[in-house]
């Protein structure tokens, strides 16, 4: 698997497990941070990003991206979060660069 394809997946397990999170909740549930997998900071490190160093603005898009997956359905295969997953990435990668040219 490419490193790209990897991360891709990540997100879209990522995003998978928020809107199951987002589902429970809104039916009683109460659940604690036990239960987060921490998913970003591995998209993070995958991306080249060094542990603990993510801009407000790469958290914020990451952030943006799973809040827009909690108006999706969830099915067993999981494609209706490819599309979003590939977005999330390009714009996460786009803030990636734009980042190392503004510390150049």
């Amino acid at each position: 698997m490419k490193k790209k394809e990897l991360i891709l997946s990540l997100i879209k397990q990522d995003m998978r497990h928020n809107r199951l999170f987002y589902c429970l909740e809104s039916v009683g549930m109460e659940l604690d941070d036990g239960h987060n997998l921490n998913i970003l900071s591995i998209v993070a490190r995958s991306m080249g990003i060094p542990k603990h160093q993510t801009s407000d603005q790469w958290g914020a898009i990451y952030s943006s991206f799973m809040e827009q997956a909690q108006q999706l359905p969830i099915t067993p295969q999981g494609k209706e979060f490819d599309k979003l997953a590939c977005q999330c990435y390009e714009q996460l990668d786009a803030c990636i660069k734009i980042e190392k040219q503004l510390l150049n």
